[in-house]
């Protein structure tokens, strides 16, 4: 059964402000596979965000060239919610 992929319209502002067409287009095709599997696998870099004070996390990151985009698994409702899209420098602040 497919996820629900949910994307914030702060996502999609900063992904045209930030990112080129080649990484739009390497987003989109995460975005189409995310609704498969959470998790892909290569070519797409995929790994936890750590360093959450509440233990294990459902936030995961992918890594579009300088560009960090962050989404949250929710296993029992089957859906992901695309939070945020930022520079690598402003990311993990």
């Amino acid at each position: 059964m497919p996820y629900r992929v949910v994307i914030s319209r702060d996502v999609v502002k900063n992904a045209r402000k930030y990112l080129k067409a080649g990484q739009r287009r390497k987003l989109a095709e995460f975005l189409k596979t995310l609704e498969e599997n959470p998790f892909p696998k290569p070519p797409f870099d995929v790994k936890p965000v750590r360093g959450q004070k509440s233990g294990p996390s459902n936030v995961y990151r992918f890594r579009i060239g300088d560009y960090r985009l962050f989404y949250v698994v929710y296993w029992d409702e089957k859906m992901i919610v695309v939070t945020d899209l930022r520079p690598r420098e402003s990311a993990y602040r």
